[in-house]
């Protein structure tokens, strides 16, 4: 993709909303223009367009709806994953559920999770 082309034809939905907010406000498009040209329906830019008003008047931070840090980290709690893999573990040697909550019992495991 050209570089160009990044900003005239956003894939990610996010960077649309943006640009297609971006060419109401900014560029002072009008709501059936940008509709066309993003593939909304004026109703649609409008609503887009409102909300996004309300949140500038009442958010100090608008940015953050569309920039906002994403922290990568784990999906499952660590405890959560450890459980999961004693469970595995005992469901291969073919276990009850009542001798898998017994053993986990024992050795103080939660198991509020399963």
């Amino acid at each position: 993709m050209r570089p160009d082309k990044f900003f005239q034809q956003p894939m990610v939905k996010i960077q649309k909303k943006y640009e297609a907010l971006r060419a109401f406000y900014f560029e002072k498009q009008s709501a059936k223009t940008v509709a066309k040209k993003f593939g909304y329906t004026v109703s649609t830019v409008y609503t887009m367009t409102r909300n996004f008003r309300n949140i500038c008047l009442n958010d100090p931070a608008p940015f953050t709806h569309f920039f906002a840090d994403v922290k990568p980290g784990p999906k499952w709690s660590t405890q959560k994953q450890e459980l999961v893999e004693v469970v595995v573990k005992l469901r291969k040697k073919y276990l009850s559920v009542a001798d898998i909550k017994a053993i986990l019992d024992a050795r103080n495991l939660p198991t509020s999770f399963i």
